[in-house]
């Protein structure tokens, strides 16, 4: 195997001074690569250390202890100063999250994402969100049905709500008068869908492995019940529509400001676990779908 070279060719970040946070997470291998690339990297800890920087890198970690730890060590009101000033500022992973938007507190999100300069003052911003897979096992089902399914998305509502568009990957099914299961034939009770618009969800993907848990009646009262929340999906069909010819994406328009963002969001699975699709209602790459 080649062996990587200690430096890389000249390159605009010559002669800078970078800071990366380091107060957790992974900060030691953006040093490194802006060491390759010729730029001073700094370590910021404290207030001081970001005097006579020309950027800041805030890097992946854990974002809720990287928040806690900026506030222990004063750095919270500076770096908040930096982005509303318009200075260059890149965030990775709980970077992004950190950088958001305008915070309240701890359980908020901060100012920005990703603001890399001023930019032109006419420049329209479209925030995605976007989350792993919702996929409740029974004993947080069980919270649920306790505390009420809002209650799960207390502390992602924030960051969801803020974005012109949160996606989640739904996992499984929602099948009235069955009872709620997880492991290994997932079905989940109704309300859960609300509680997902409800923390800012506007679309999923049905296209996944566990969507047949309930049968084809239970994937059709799972896409009635998203679309009765007001949540668009791609990945799956109703059954009367099982042999129609079928989109291969979900265009999508989001508008902000008079400008409009045009998505094409597509939802494919690799199988559905052995369980039988007898009408071929899931889109399965290379798979007859019907798909135009």
């Amino acid at each position: 195997m080649p062996e990587v070279a200690d430096t890389l060719p000249p390159s605009e970040f010559s002669g800078l001074t970078i800071g990366v946070l380091a107060l957790q997470g992974a900060f030691i291998e953006h040093v490194q690569m802006l060491q390759r690339l010729g730029a001073t990297a700094r370590e910021v800890r404290l207030p001081s250390d970001l005097d006579g920087l020309d950027g800041l890198i805030i890097p992946g970690g854990e974002s809720t202890t990287i928040g806690k730890l900026l506030v222990h060590y004063e750095l919270l009101e500076p770096l908040r100063r930096l982005v509303d000033s318009g200075f260059p500022i890149y965030g990775t992973c709980a970077g992004t999250i950190l950088l958001a938007k305008d915070i309240g507190g701890l359980d908020q999100p901060l100012l920005a994402a990703n603001m890399c300069g001023a930019g032109d003052p006419s420049d329209i911003h479209f925030t995605l969100a976007a989350t792993g897979d919702t996929f409740p096992h029974e004993n947080i089902q069980n919270v649920g049905e306790a505390q009420g399914y809002d209650y799960l998305f207390d502390h992602v509502r924030p960051f969801l709500k803020a974005a012109d568009l949160a996606y989640t990957n739904f996992d499984g099914a929602m099948l009235a008068g069955s009872a709620y299961t997880g492991y290994p034939a997932f079905n989940y009770a109704t309300p859960l869908a609300l509680a997902l618009k409800n923390a800012g969800i506007g679309l999923v993907s049905t296209a996944n492995n566990p969507i047949m848990d309930r049968r084809q009646e239970g994937l059709d009262a799972t896409l009635q019940v998203l679309q009765q929340a007001g949540i668009m999906q791609h990945g799956a069909v109703a059954s009367p529509a099982a042999d129609q010819p079928r989109p291969i994406y979900l265009p999508i328009t989001l508008t902000r400001g008079g400008a409009n963002l045009k998505i094409a969001f597509l939802s494919f699975s690799w199988g559905t676990n052995g369980i039988p699709d007898p009408l071929n209602q899931v889109n399965l790459p290379g798979g007859r779908r019907n798909c135009q």
